[in-house]
C-alpha cells in the first residue's frame, strides 16, 4: 500500500495529520519532501503550478515552447 499523508515534524518526531489505516506495531518506508525549499522558502507545488501556468505560445515575443528542441539542438533539415 502506498499513502501520502501530511505531517508537522515536532520535538524530534512525525505526527501525522490523518489516519493511514496502519496496524499498531507496522512497519513502513517514509519518505519525507520538505514543503519549502531552501533559499527561497517556496513550496515545490508553487513553483510547478508557476511553470504550468506558462504560455507555450505567445505571438509578442515570437518564442514558442513548441520549437523547444529547435533552439536547443539547432534546427533539423527536413528529409
Amino acid at each position: 500500500m502506498t499513502t501520502q499523508v501530511e505531517a508537522i515534524y515536532e520535538h524530534g518526531s512525525l505526527r501525522l495529520l490523518e489516519d493511514v489505516g496502519l496496524d499498531e506495531g507496522e512497519h513502513v518506508k517514509v519518505s519525507v519532501v520538505s514543503e519549502t525549499v531552501s533559499g527561497n522558502g517556496e513550496s515545490p507545488n508553487s513553483i510547478f503550478d508557476k511553470i504550468n501556468a506558462l504560455a507555450v505560445v505567445q505571438s509578442d515575443d515570437h518564442f514558442s515552447g513548441e520549437q523547444h528542441d529547435d533552439i536547443l539542438y539547432g534546427k533539423r533539415e527536413s528529409s
